[in-house]
């Protein structure tokens, strides 16, 4: 039986009668405008009002098997979220298309035992026949019109998937960003998995071919580590979440401003374009609000659940018919030029067509280029954006929003300045001068410097060792790589209060004064700074700057490295402190804790170690943020301790496979084959002039003569594999 629970302030629902549809009447709001707003990037930006109504949006089908984890999930993030402040509600406005026997016995199941002062009500809004997530949201949305009880500006609309579960705080997590500034319409959480495993979504972004997709979809979580949990509903002293800005989201679970989808929708149409049926319905909204100077925000520390596919897996053709006309004809109504962004579209789609990925693709392809003409002779796309939009902004990569400081209560312990990571792997004398420098210069159990050991392997234990200097020892077990350890690190040592992170080899020794000095410079920091190097010196005292402070590769640069070449190195003279540096290597590096947490950590795919740095300043960069030199700071560092244990074939293998990773996240598949057959033509050229040349790092001419050979024959030398111990 399907419940309708009273308002908390005892005033009677307004229910619309059951099956009987609203229409596309702006249901009691025909007279009422949206508030003019300050489009994002202009001035302050300006608080909205507090938010105190949601209206909670699920289409079905009936056939998921999660509804009814779905529609619980929701009710009870919606009475948290309720619970927060006095006179907030919600409503769960389910939209079920067909016959769907099973959607009553869900939505009872989600309410459980009915109270009178249930925050949380519900509307079943039944449609005789599917009609496609874009109908079905404007429904829910046009049956929300005629149920509210607060004025446009204090609503907020959430639609979530019915095979989307999300966490008991996603609400009350997402909300605050959506006040904080009126000018961003929508926000989403990190969506994952069934499992929780890896990444399904982190907002909407498009490629180079201009594919919209998931952001960092497919990738384990890294560090964005499950946010603690809490009894009680978050108040107004709560420290506020950080946030990514990206292009949009993704309607799979997210929130949208109420006032900024009636922006959306030109006068006597509806905020999703129903003619794109299911597909690119949100990619299409999402770079409308672009066009209106709307920001779209992602919090990583809201999460949901999704089963992809659990109602469209089932008829592949359709989905590749509407998935490449729909994106044609989004593209064509969004860009300022479409010529050249169609024909970038098209190259691709002729690629699949050649080489179609399953035996469907190709039929869907023509079917989904007919679908695009059909849909641009029929009109643009509902309200059309404001201005177009260029290829470089539907391209532009996420930024950081990073969140205030939190002011500790008054008598609370003082928190930690920097906590301290060292990973380790099979150079325990290294560890263990370390461990002894941290002694002598009596930072053992300071509660300032908490020092953690992650230990990827060793020969030995070094539970005694690490505990006389103070130290946390994490075994995990397995060779997680260096990202992998970082991550691990990272995400163990979030209960020591520290907002700066640093990151150690096992082979460097810190100087009298060095940590002290990092958090000193680290507290003057301003927002955009994203960490400091410290200066490093060989032990001779000869400094490091030329190797430590590079800048980025450019193209050019990565072809040199594949020709064994060094490419562009840093200053031969050390710079003065606060300069930016793009590109410091990891050896010794101090980290915003925030920033690592909101771009997910090092990419563990960079495996065992290299160039995973240089990864994450490439990232951090894109995301508005610069690391500074710190000169005060001094560390010694030994450099090749890994490399002496990996052997320089292993070495070799490892390096360039890396080098190859990074060339195709940063510059596509493309340039990758063309950085691998560099890599062999130079590996075959350095092995006929083996004979005139003394090798460098390999320990004679006929491990380097073997190595240099399976490098040229595209072989695989013996390497350390992910999870093991070698």
């Amino acid at each position: 039986m399907l419940r309708r629970c009273g308002s908390g302030d005892g005033r009677g629902e307004r229910p619309l009668p059951m099956n009987q549809s609203p229409g596309r009447a702006r249901t009691g709001e025909a007279t009422q405008s949206p508030p003019a707003r300050r489009p994002e990037g202009t001035g302050t930006p300006r608080p909205s009002q507090p938010l105190r109504e949601a209206l909670c949006v699920v289409p079905t089908l009936g056939a998921s098997p999660w509804l009814s984890n779905s529609l619980e999930a929701i009710v009870a993030s919606a009475r948290r979220w309720s619970a927060g402040s006095d006179g907030r509600g919600a409503w769960l406005i389910v939209v079920a298309q067909g016959a769907s026997p099973k959607v009553h016995e869900a939505i009872d199941r989600a309410l459980g035992a009915g109270r009178e002062d249930d925050p949380v009500r519900v509307h079943l809004e039944q449609i005789e026949r599917p009609v496609g997530f874009a109908a079905a949201c404007n429904r829910g949305l046009a049956v929300g019109r005629a149920l509210a009880e607060r004025p446009l500006e204090e609503r907020v609309v959430a639609f979530v998937n019915d095979d989307a579960v999300v966490e008991v705080e996603w609400l009350e997590r997402l909300c605050p960003v959506l006040e904080r500034s009126s000018s961003v319409a929508s926000v989403q959480g990190l969506v994952t998995d069934a499992d929780g495993t890896r990444i399904d979504g982190l907002g909407l972004g498009f490629n180079r071919w201009l594919q919209a997709q998931q952001l960092r979809h497919g990738l384990g979580l890294g560090a964005y580590a499950p946010p603690p949990q809490s009894d009680a509903p978050s108040g107004p002293q709560q420290r506020e979440a950080g946030s990514l800005s990206v292009l949009g989201v993704s309607a799979t679970a997210a929130l949208y401003r109420a006032t900024a989808l009636e922006h959306a929708a030109a006068p006597g149409r509806d905020p999703f374009d129903e003619r794109l049926e299911s597909f690119y319905e949100d990619v299409d909204l999402a770079l409308r609000l672009c066009g209106l100077d709307y920001g779209a925000r992602v919090v990583p520390s809201a999460r949901a659940r999704h089963l992809a596919g659990a109602t469209t897996g089932s008829d592949p053709a359709r989905r590749t018919r509407l998935v490449y006309g729909n994106r044609l004809a989004v593209l064509a109504g969004a860009l300022r030029r479409p010529g050249s962004g169609l024909a970038r579209a098209l190259a691709r789609d002729l690629l699949d067509l050649v080489r179609p990925p399953s035996p469907h693709t190709r039929r869907g392809i023509v079917a989904g280029w007919w679908r695009a003409l059909t849909l641009l002779r029929r009109g643009g796309a509902a309200g059309g954006p404001l201005r177009r939009l260029s290829v470089a902004e539907l391209r532009r990569q996420p930024r950081l929003e990073l969140a205030a400081a939190a002011t500790p209560p008054p008598g609370a312990p003082p928190e930690a300045a920097v906590s301290t990571l060292v990973v380790h792997w099979r150079t325990e004398e290294g560890l263990h001068r370390l461990l002894e420098r941290w002694r002598g210069l009596d930072l053992a159990g300071d509660p300032r410097f908490p020092l953690t050991v992650v230990d990827n392997g060793s020969r030995r234990p070094l539970g005694s060792t690490c505990e006389a200097a103070g130290a946390r020892l994490l075994e995990p077990g397995r060779n997680l790589g260096f990202a992998g350890a970082a991550n691990h690190g990272l995400l163990a040592t979030r209960d020591d209060g520290a907002a700066w992170v640093l990151i150690l080899n096992p082979d460097i020794l810190p100087e009298p004064g060095a940590l002290q000095a990092l958090a000193l410079t680290a507290e003057e920091c301003p927002p955009e700074v994203a960490g400091l190097a410290p200066r490093l010196r060989f032990p001779c005292g000869e400094p490091q700057s030329a190797w430590q402070l590079r800048p980025l590769p450019r193209r050019r640069d990565l072809l040199a490295q594949a020709c064994f070449l060094p490419g562009r190195l840093g200053p031969a003279e050390e710079p003065p402190a606060g300069t930016a540096v793009e590109q410091p290597a990891a050896a010794a590096l101090l980290v915003r804790r925030e920033a690592l947490e909101l771009l997910g950590g090092l990419d563990e795919r960079f495996f065992p170690a290299w160039f995973e740095d240089v990864d994450l300043a490439a990232r951090l960069r894109d995301a508005g943020l610069a690391f500074r030199y710190c000169p005060a700071a001094c560390f010694v560092h030994q450099q090749g301790a890994t490399v002496s244990e990996l052997g320089y074939g292993r070495f070799l293998h490892i390096y360039t496979g890396n080098l190859v990773r990074y060339a195709r996240l940063r510059y596509g598949l493309a340039f990758a084959c063309c950085v691998g057959s560099a890599v062999r033509l130079a590996a075959l050229a350095r092995l006929l002039a083996l004979p005139l040349r003394r090798p460098r790092r390999a320990g004679n001419r006929r491990e380097a003569a073997g190595a240099l050979l399976a490098l040229a024959l595209g072989r695989r030398a013996q390497a350390v594999a992910p999870g093991g111990t070698a």
